[in-house]
């Protein structure tokens, strides 16, 4: 028997750490939010260079897993169309973001009964992305007069600008957890079909999707294009961002390890 598995026990944990510490087993400094093994029992900590991390989830499950499973358990067809359009979104992600970019699927919101149907961690910030399957004309307009500038979304008529403030439910979760301002976090509606106004088509292909509230909406492509822009966090930041989120953001309908 090792060191390590002499003295780190069952419910040792990967995590990036609140504090710095020293490796159990080799000594080496582990800095202030850099990831490693802690155990809560004995309050000691061991580097990934003695104790590989576990390995990464963050392909597993396919978008849509857990809309799927609700729409199997109620037969209940908008549960199946909204499965259907997160499977397309998240099969167009891993296709189109080939330059480095980590991608998961379908993982819980922290402290919420949410999730997050993608979540992408890029050069240009940790994207959490909310697929919509509808249908009908998308536009996003002026509603308060020519004088006055009051945007809302609305999908076929209805006004659906309350999915813009739901994305919260998952953005300051995660900005919470990411606890680093200098990382950018970009929510996103994403809508598989629908029918986009004429100005808004433009400015799609232009790759200057609307914001709202922080909030992008967004085509498919447009929102590929965003998410592949230069930005502040380099490769080791990135890998480092995701493997902390894989962590602590477990796929639905699976417990946590840690």
């Amino acid at each position: 028997m090792t060191r390590i598995e002499q003295h780190i026990g069952p419910n040792a944990r990967f995590q990036s750490l609140r504090w710095r510490g020293h490796c159990l087993a080799c000594g080496r400094t582990i800095e202030q939010r850099d990831l490693a093994w802690y155990d809560p029992d004995i309050k000691k900590v061991v580097c990934v260079g003695c104790r590989p991390a576990p390995p990464s989830r963050l392909v597993n499950p396919v978008g849509g897993a857990s809309a799927q499973r609700r729409a199997t358990r109620t037969r209940d067809p908008n549960w199946q169309k909204g499965a259907v359009g997160e499977h397309i979104i998240g099969e167009f992600l891993q296709r189109t973001l080939t330059a480095g970019e980590i991608i998961a699927n379908d993982r819980q919101v922290p402290g919420g009964r949410g999730n997050i149907d993608h979540l992408v961690v890029a050069s240009s910030g940790v994207w959490l992305i909310d697929t919509k399957h509808w249908t009908g004309t998308i536009e996003y307009k002026n509603t308060a007069g020519l004088f006055n500038d009051r945007r809302r979304l609305f999908v076929n008529g209805v006004d659906r600008t309350a999915e813009i403030e739901a994305a919260y439910q998952s953005l300051i979760p995660v900005k919470q957890l990411i606890a680093d301002p200098s990382v950018p976090v970009h929510p996103a509606l994403v809508f598989v079909d629908g029918d986009w106004t004429l100005g808004t088509t433009l400015k799609l292909l232009a790759g200057r999707p609307h914001q709202h509230l922080g909030v992008w909406i967004t085509a498919p492509k447009a929102l590929a294009r965003k998410i592949r822009e230069p930005g502040p966090l380099s490769g080791a930041k990135v890998r480092s961002l995701a493997a902390m989120l894989d962590a602590h953001l477990p796929p639905m309908g699976q417990p946590s390890w840690r």
